[in-house]
């Protein structure tokens, strides 16, 4: 079900519900996923509460949640989600499109995500979109972070490791990096894997991740 809400001091956003767990979508900024709880339940989600219901403005704010962002971390990185997105359904799926990053720091990218609710159960599946409306190919990265709320548990697939003698072990098969930041956003490591490949976005190109998370 995808109802039209208001959302803490923001008069725009959008709540996906099966029953079991419902998603809470900004369209006033971002897009933002801000909310994903237990029907009844607590967020399992950060929300920064000094950006609550924030609009407008040039400074980058971080709102809380999980976002879109391009790797490598640069200037154009922190290009803000501060205005209104376009919002459109497809079937199941609801898609939240920013408007082109034309301004400075912007590099002429347009970010957009497709999310789908399953209809039962607590699994979201989420297509991230990276156009390019420059005249130039860029090199980068999809860069999806996401801001959990503090005091939780975290359970991390790792990879399995072997022993390099009887006081080392080293990792087997694919690596997977975890990440702490000091202001509790859980980065996966998928840094080095996709940074290293220098994947190029060349002019209406979309680029797309998917991700599926479970409460």
């Amino acid at each position: 079900m995808l109802e039209r809400i208001p959302y803490r001091g923001w008069n725009t956003a959008y709540r996906l519900s099966n029953g079991t767990v419902e998603l809470i979508v900004l369209a006033d900024v971002g897009p933002r996923i801000i909310s994903y709880r237990f029907i009844g339940g607590e967020n399992q989600l950060h929300e920064v509460e000094a950006d609550t219901g924030q609009l407008g403005r040039s400074d980058f704010r971080l709102y809380g949640g999980h976002r879109l962002w391009v790797s490598p971390e640069l200037e154009s990185t922190y290009f803000p989600d501060n205005v209104p997105v376009e919002v459109s359904e497809q079937g199941n799926k609801v898609r939240f499109t920013a408007p082109v990053e034309e301004s400075p720091p912007g590099k002429s990218l347009q970010k957009d995500f497709e999310v789908e609710l399953a209809s039962s159960g607590s699994e979201v599946s989420v297509i991230h979109r990276l156009t390019n409306h420059n005249r130039s190919a860029i090199q980068l990265a999809p860069w999806a972070p996401t801001m959990l709320r503090p005091g939780g548990k975290g359970i991390l697939p790792l990879p399995p490791k072997a022993a390099m003698d009887k006081d080392h072990y080293q990792s087997v098969g694919r690596s997977r990096h975890v990440v702490v930041h000091r202001f509790g956003r859980l980065a996966l490591g998928f840094w080095h894997r996709i940074h290293s490949t220098k994947p190029t976005l060349r002019t209406n190109r979309p680029v797309q991740r998917t991700d599926v998370r479970h409460l």
